[in-house]
C-alpha cells in the first residue's frame, strides 16, 4: 500500500531475497520498488518473510524512509 501511495516511476530492482519465491506475484513489483527506493531491505538473514506480520516499529521505519529528508524534524 505504501508503494501504491508513492507511485514510483521505476520497475524496481531484481530481488535477491532468499524467499523471493514466496512473495505473491501481485506484490513482487511493489517489493522490488521498495527495495530499490531503500524503504525495505529484508531481514539480516537475507529473507523478506512475506507471510509474517510486520511490527509497528517496522512500519514506522518504512514510513520514515519513504518521507523526503527533513520531514521528520521536530520543532
Amino acid at each position: 500500500m505504501l508503494m501504491y501511495m508513492l507511485k514510483p516511476q521505476t520497475e524496481g530492482t531484481a530481488l535477491t531475497l532468499t524467499d523471493t519465491s514466496k512473495i505473491g506475484a501481485w506484490a513482487k513489483k511493489a517489493v522490488a520498488q521498495a527495495v530499490q527506493a531503500g524503504i525495505i531491505s529484508g531481514y539480516p538473514d537475507g529473507s523478506f518473510r512475506p507471510d509474517a506480520d510486520i511490527t509497528r516499529a517496522e512500519m514506522a521505519v518504512m514510513i520514515a524512509r519513504a518521507l523526503p529528508e527533513g520531514r521528520l524534524q521536530s520543532g
